[in-house]
């Protein structure tokens, strides 16, 4: 930050999807709660066409690995604490295209966040967990390549002399067969959910509050690599140049 301060340009960080869009809709789910025992948060895709036999990864391969393959932080019983990967699981019915889906810990920022804000921190907060659930067949996927031993992918391996790390020769790999096979990539809509769960008592009485955001298939969305991220991240440069008095640089 001392970097953006010395240029004179304000940094905008965190407002993307997760962390931004989340952090927004726990705080929405806070400021329902005189006092809060729980806030939940997890995120959701699904896939809708034929089924995809090559593997197409959401995002950064490394951060799919980690995700499934790390320990995550929680926040449980009032404190931080480590748990393993693919931990926490937990089934729940949403509404289509998702269906039943199943959740487990990931490692994210907002669980280190999140319960030790302003408004949330002194209403009591004692549980504050991150649950990711991927589309179901490409789920099986990143499970059998961590049980091959990609989770450790920045730990190299030694092939013929050369020493080279897991993660290179897998992304290496999967960009080949993306290349070597646009042919057998079905068209595939691809439909998003972030929500967030708090429990907590309001007038005295316990109550449920929930918050969403979806994001479903939309021709505006083609250009975009990931619109829930990009659009929050215009979304938070508009404001800041909305509120401010003299005109400002923006470094995200």
């Amino acid at each position: 930050m001392s970097a953006f301060k010395a240029a004179g340009v304000t940094a905008v960080v965190g407002v993307g999807a997760d962390p931004g869009m989340s952090n927004v809709i726990c705080r929405a789910v806070a400021d329902e709660l005189d006092t809060i025992e729980k806030i939940n948060l997890y995120w959701a895709a699904e896939l809708t066409g034929d089924e995809n036999p090559i593997l197409m990864p959401p995002y950064s391969v490394s951060t799919v690995l980690a995700e499934y393959a790390h320990p995550s932080t929680q926040f449980l019983s009032g404190k931080h604490v480590e748990c393993a990967p693919m931990t926490g699981r937990e089934v729940l019915d949403l509404p289509e295209p998702w269906g039943r889906c199943e959740f487990m810990y990931s490692p994210h920022s907002e669980q280190l966040t999140v319960p030790l804000a302003d408004g949330i921190r002194d209403k009591g907060i004692q549980e504050f967990t991150w649950k990711l659930h991927l589309p179901h067949r490409e789920h099986e996927a990143w499970v059998g390549l961590v049980k091959a031993g990609f989770g450790d992918f920045n730990d190299p391996v030694e092939i013929g002399g050369v020493s080279v790390k897991p993660l290179d020769v897998l992304n290496a790999v999967i960009q080949r067969n993306i290349a070597r096979n646009p042919h057998r990539i079905p068209q595939q809509e691809s439909s998003e959910i972030h929500f967030a769960i708090g429990r907590g008592l309001k007038d005295g009485k316990p109550v449920e509050v929930r918050y969403e955001v979806i994001v479903t298939p939309d021709a505006m969305y083609a250009p975009y690599v990931d619109a829930g991220t990009s659009m929050s991240a215009s979304i938070a440069a508009q404001l800041v140049l909305k509120n401010s008095e003299t005109p400002r640089r923006l470094g995200a």
